[in-house]
């Protein structure tokens, strides 16, 4: 593992925030194509994101926009994001329940909580 701080000059910060941005701008309108093609060209798309403590996920954004399809491929691609908070303290069930977008990302999000190796 890396801390973000010992690595991120600010040229590569501010790559960072572009590519954020960008990942963020696909979860928000729920484009899975998008998603896949991003990560066809960058394979290591989820990894900043992933080490950060507080973060506003691909997840959280889709959940409180109620994409519920991108909620389910994000789901399946990083079942971490789900326990992941964001500055806040919401997690994207929480977001999704403020929003109203319950019933949808939380039959979502219970399927990818639940332990898989506990499942035969």
């Amino acid at each position: 593992m890396y801390n973000l701080h010992l690595w991120f000059t600010p040229l590569i910060y501010d790559l960072f925030l572009e590519f954020h941005h960008f990942l963020s701008t696909i979860a928000l309108f729920g484009d899975v194509d998008a998603l896949y093609r991003l990560i066809h060209d960058e394979t290591n798309v989820f990894n900043c994101t992933d080490e950060m403590e507080f973060v506003d996920t691909p997840l959280h954004i889709s959940d409180a926009s109620g994409n519920t399809s991108f909620v389910m491929e994000m789901m399946s691609l990083k079942p971490s994001f789900a326990r992941k908070l964001n500055r806040d303290g919401f997690s994207p069930i929480h977001l999704a329940l403020l929003k109203d977008h319950a019933v949808q990302s939380i039959n979502s999000s219970i399927t990818c909580l639940i332990d898989k190796s506990m499942i035969n």
